[in-house]
């Protein structure tokens, strides 16, 4: 098959219609998950009508996600570690501030790591 003077297979033709066909059923999915999240507009309108405002998040949902993130945490040590969640008690937790290759996530900073000590 020949297109605008460049050749091709049969087999590269199949799989650029795929690769056409994935990338518009992404675009049909993210429209529609588009239609279902909530726009300010509405909330705006929906505040007017019920006289009801959101409140911003309080003490107590704060502490809810805060003992949340502990149970996740005690979870996933626990399974590291082959025990079970009784057995282990986390009392507290705190982020720790990024102080080299600021911008970057943990897995970015990991992988370069790997990189840098592969050669040392």
């Amino acid at each position: 098959m020949t297109l605008f003077g460049i050749e091709f297979s049969a087999a590269q033709t199949f799989l650029f219609a795929v690769n056409v066909l994935v990338l518009l059923l992404c675009i049909i999915i993210l429209r529609r998950l588009g239609k279902l999240m909530p726009d300010e507009q509405a909330e705006a309108q929906n505040t007017q009508e019920t006289g009801l405002e959101t409140k911003p998040m309080d003490q107590k949902s704060s502490q809810y996600e805060d003992d949340e993130l502990i149970a996740v945490i005690t979870a996933a040590v626990a399974a590291t570690m082959g025990k079970g969640t009784q057995e282990i008690k986390i009392t507290a937790c705190k982020e720790i501030p990024r102080r080299e290759y600021t911008g970057r996530s943990a897995w970015s900073r990991a992988g370069r790591n790997e990189q840098l000590n592969r050669y040392i």
